[in-house]
């Protein structure tokens, strides 16, 4: 008889622990629900501020799927999405990790009480510290987000080849570029030889952009291709195919190193028309 009791006994204890686990984490999320935490949703869109020296306006999306949350922020000035991601615990406590390109720049830490999100945020070397304001917002926070600006400078501008003043030759290779695009440049090249022959070439197009790299086709002279690399100082061109295949002017070519000598917005005027 004694054996069994000391058998039960465990298994009670065991039941009363769980038990009491239970009850704390209704306890927990009916305290919450009391005090106007909000712990249940599916997704919200927020606007506010981190509240630093001058307010920084802010828009959130937040998911949530189980303790998972996941979304998107911004900064409304800049207007480029950043992913959130967390958990939220029972008692409606949210934690995150702000991040781009799997680089994380900061982290949150609140709840959403009587419809605002309020909290800390803290960036990611822990040294600097705002608190933050959101409101639910009924607005799409697709709304917030600006289409990525494009450094046309970087690309836009006048190159050239010319020989040095020790050099005795003559020739002038010239490219005007615009970026009229993320996507996509305009050009118009000219060349010019010297004597003994004296040639002049000229051709106008757009070229498609990509990874610093401008590439450019043309059927209308037998497939004539080549490409535009573009680097900090300047830019290197060079075919595709034949250069034969690209005489728009008798014994004038294209290739070679260029050096960018202003970043005007070009007129593309071609000497030859």
């Amino acid at each position: 008889m004694k054996q069994l009791i000391y058998f039960i006994l465990p298994i009670t204890l065991l039941f009363a622990c769980n038990s009491n686990e239970n009850n704390d984490n209704e306890s927990e999320a009916a305290s919450a629900s009391s005090s106007g935490v909000i712990t249940e949703f599916i997704e919200l869109t927020f606007e506010g501020s981190l509240k630093a020296k001058k307010d920084i306006p802010v828009a959130m999306k937040l998911n949530k799927a189980g303790r998972k949350v996941s979304g998107q922020m911004l900064y409304k000035k800049i207007g480029q999405p950043l992913n959130v991601t967390g958990t939220i615990d029972d008692a409606g406590t949210i934690k995150m990790q702000e991040s781009i390109d799997d680089e994380i720049t900061g982290s949150y830490e609140g709840q959403i009480v009587d419809n605002i999100f309020t909290g800390i945020w803290k960036s990611a070397n822990k040294k600097t510290s705002f608190d933050f304001s959101l409101n639910i917002s009924d607005n799409d926070f697709s709304t917030f987000v600006k289409e990525k600006e494009i450094d046309i400078l970087k690309h836009t501008g006048f190159y050239e080849i010319k020989p040095s003043a020790n050099q005795d030759a003559d020739y002038h290779y010239t490219f005007e570029i615009e970026r009229t695009s993320e996507d996509n440049i305009r050009f118009l090249f000219n060349g010019n030889r010297g004597k003994p022959s004296y040639n002049m070439g000229s051709l106008e197009g757009e070229a498609i952009f990509k990874d610093g790299t401008a590439t450019f086709y043309s059927n209308n002279l037998e497939t004539c291709g080549f490409q535009l690399v573009f680097s900090n100082d300047g830019l290197t061109a060079s075919y595709l195919d034949n250069k034969d295949n690209c005489e728009f002017g008798f014994g004038v070519y294209l290739e070679g190193d260029y050096i960018k000598t202003n970043s005007d917005k070009p007129t593309f005027e071609s000497p030859m028309k």
